[in-house]
């Protein structure tokens, strides 16, 4: 897996209010949550399911921040977490590639820069 670092400390989480959404990919890049001029996406938390063996990616536009490796007929969900688990940089979608059907739930916080 691979994760983005935060210079300087840890970001201003506290003062962000707490977002949900719904996403299904259906084997393309998906936008997930849509880019916002000088924030920072962080994923808090995050459930998936796919019916197919399948590694999906969550992008920083095009870039991959994390990746995880699932079964068939299988699923993953993380703890939700107010330090993050992984973010975007700053002023890009975050989006979720993946090459057969996923679909999930995301909890995220549009972080200020």
């Amino acid at each position: 897996m691979t994760q983005s670092t935060f210079s300087g400390g840890s970001p201003a989480v506290q003062r962000e209010q707490v977002q949900f959404t719904k996403f299904t990919s259906g084997g393309s890049q998906v936008q997930i949550v849509a880019a916002l001029a000088r924030h920072r996406i962080l994923v808090l938390g995050f459930q998936i399911t796919t019916s197919a063996a399948v590694s999906p990616t969550f992008q920083s536009a095009s870039t991959t921040i994390a990746e995880y490796d699932l079964a068939a007929d299988s699923g993953m969900a993380t703890a939700v977490t107010d330090r993050g688990l992984f973010t975007t940089a700053v002023g890009e979608a975050l989006n979720i590639a993946a090459g057969v059907g996923v679909k999930g739930t995301l909890q995220y916080r549009m972080i200020a820069e």
